[in-house]
């Protein structure tokens, strides 16, 4: 297949506008393809803007680490843009459109994308408008704030560290002193900081796990508030 490029920067990041006429996104410009030239196919989407939005809220309620409040976020309007076909990564959705395709032909398919602002951070959410393909996009992420919140509420493993240095230098010590009550301090100090340490973990892992699950709950409860009336 012949590539078409954009004859004034050589590019081939180029979307069809109407009948012959191309926009190269990489410079801006606008050409018309000269008659020799190889024409254009343009997929038909599968769903709307609409549709589109809803799956991506779908998305949003189901991913396990967004954060409760993430339908609290600014969310801009729908944008769609044309990718060549060839650039589109494979997914078993997508190739049996492929045999509706002009083999002579440069095809494009739409992409979606939404743009949301959350906590003052931007984020994308895009799919190929064909097919049942997923959205892509990594929404903010609420496991380092519930480990901070979890390390405020049950505070930190001071007492066992705190054994563990003592009991590793009183070791150290009982060695060069030949002392064998230290030493016997020493492995009792290590002993305690480890189980200490081991115990504290354990409630951390636990009370984040916690945090989660409700975090998830919560998520979950505001989409269907929020969204289950139009599903």
């Amino acid at each position: 297949m012949k590539a078409i490029r954009c004859p004034f920067c050589d590019a081939n990041e180029l979307v069809p506008v109407s009948g012959r006429t191309m926009k190269c996104e990489y410079c801006g410009s606008v050409f018309v393809l000269e008659s020799d030239e190889i024409p254009c196919d343009v997929l038909k989407a599968d769903f709307d803007s609409k549709s589109f939005r809803d799956r991506n809220m779908k998305y949003l309620s189901e991913y396990p680490t967004a954060p409760a409040d993430i339908f609290d976020s600014e969310f801009e309007d729908v944008e769609i843009k044309l990718r060549p076909f060839k650039s589109v990564h494979y997914d078993p959705n997508l190739v049996y459109r492929r045999e509706t395709l002009n083999p002579d032909s440069n095809a494009f398919v739409p992409y979606y994308t939404m743009r949301y602002i959350y906590e003052g951070k931007g984020y994308y959410l895009g799919a190929y408008g064909i097919g049942l393909t997923k959205s892509y996009g990594v929404p903010p992420d609420v496991t380092e704030k519930i480990s901070k919140s979890v390390l405020r509420r049950i505070g930190n493993d001071r007492i066992g560290i705190l054994a563990l240095i003592l009991g590793t230098l009183s070791l150290v010590f009982s060695f060069s002193l030949t002392s064998v009550f230290l030493g016997i301090v020493a492995l009792a100090l290590l002993a305690a900081g480890g189980i200490i340490t081991y115990l504290f973990y354990r409630k951390y892992k636990a009370e984040n796990l916690k945090e989660l699950v409700k975090n998830s709950a919560e998520r979950k409860k505001k989409y269907a508030e929020m969204f289950g009336k139009e599903q």
